[in-house]
């Protein structure tokens, strides 16, 4: 599946051009990591008990685990 193909319906994507990834979120309490092929390499839990996750909250948990990545 191509990269276009994986990211269809995503609400919230997020490149990480250093390290060649895309994070995309749905719109649930998940987020999909992709490489540039489309290749979903990782995916994680925003890690809430609330049902419905903002897209702040998206990009807030999309950053912590970035940053984690980086030390």
């Amino acid at each position: 599946m191509s990269l276009a193909d994986q990211l269809d319906g995503a609400e919230l994507v997020v490149l990480d051009d250093e390290r060649r990834l895309l994070y995309a979120w749905f719109g649930g309490t998940g987020v999909s990591v992709y490489d540039e092929d489309g290749t979903e390499l990782h995916y994680f839990t925003i890690g809430t008990s609330s049902p419905r996750v903002s897209t702040a909250m998206a990009r807030a948990a999309i950053a912590r685990v970035r940053a984690s990545e980086h030390t």
